[in-house]
């Protein structure tokens, strides 16, 4: 029997990881910078909030420059 199609639903959360994992990259502001680029672009969000997704990196941008600047 194979798993509900759910189990591999690709929501908000795991888009929320994949941007953390972003932040957690040396270059995280090259990264974050170019996935809200590319996120001005994007049509279909399928089903993430891509709102709150934006929204998330944006901080995660933020962040990451106030380290830069210590």
């Amino acid at each position: 029997m194979s798993a509900p199609i759910a189990a591999y639903a690709y929501g908000t959360a795991r888009e929320m990881a994949f941007i953390d994992r972003l932040r957690k990259r040396e270059e995280s502001i090259l990264l974050l910078t170019g996935y809200l680029s590319a996120a001005a672009k994007r049509v279909n969000w399928g089903d993430i909030d891509g709102l709150a997704a934006v929204e998330y990196a944006q901080i995660q941008l933020r962040e990451a420059h106030q380290v830069v600047q210590q």
